[in-house]
C-alpha cells in the first residue's frame, strides 16, 4: 500500500508544477490538476511534456494567474526529437503586467501529441512573451 500511495504523490508533482524563475509577482498563483486517468510523457532526445504546469521567468506581474485543467483522461506525449508537448499550461517569459490570467482547460477525454522532429504541440495553454 505504502508504493501505491508514493507513485500516485509522485506522479501529481511531475503532473502539476509551478517555477517562478527570476519573477516578481505581487498576487496570488493557483494551480490545479485534476483527472482519472493522467499521462504525462516524453520519450526521445531533446523532447519536453507540460501538463497542468505554470512557467514564468523575469515576470514582473501585479495581478493574479489561475490555471485549471480538468479532465477524466487526460494524455500529453511528446515522442521523437526535440518535441514539446503543452497541455493546460501557462508560459510567460520577459513579461510586464498588471491584471489576471486565467487559463481552464476541461474536457472528458484530453489528448495533446506531438510526435517527430521539431514539432510543438499545445491544447488548452496560454504562451506570452
Amino acid at each position: 500500500m505504502k508504493k501505491v500511495i508514493a507513485l500516485v504523490v509522485g506522479m501529481l508533482f511531475v503532473c502539476t508544477s509551478v517555477a517562478l524563475a527570476g519573477t516578481a509577482m505581487k498576487g496570488k498563483v493557483v494551480n490545479v490538476t485534476r483527472g482519472k486517468n493522467v499521462k504525462n510523457v516524453a520519450v526521445g532526445v531533446g523532447n519536453k511534456a507540460n501538463l497542468g504546469s505554470i512557467k514564468m521567468k523575469n515576470v514582473a506581474m501585479k495581478g493574479k494567474v489561475v490555471n485549471v485543467t480538468r479532465g477524466k483522461n487526460i494524455k500529453n506525449v511528446a515522442v521523437g526529437v526535440g518535441n514539446k508537448a503543452n497541455l493546460g499550461t501557462v508560459n510567460m517569459k520577459n513579461v510586464a503586467m498588471k491584471g489576471k490570467v486565467v487559463n481552464v482547460t476541461r474536457g472528458k477525454n484530453l489528448k495533446n501529441v506531438a510526435v517527430g522532429v521539431g514539432n510543438k504541440a499545445s491544447l488548452g495553454s496560454v504562451s506570452m512573451e
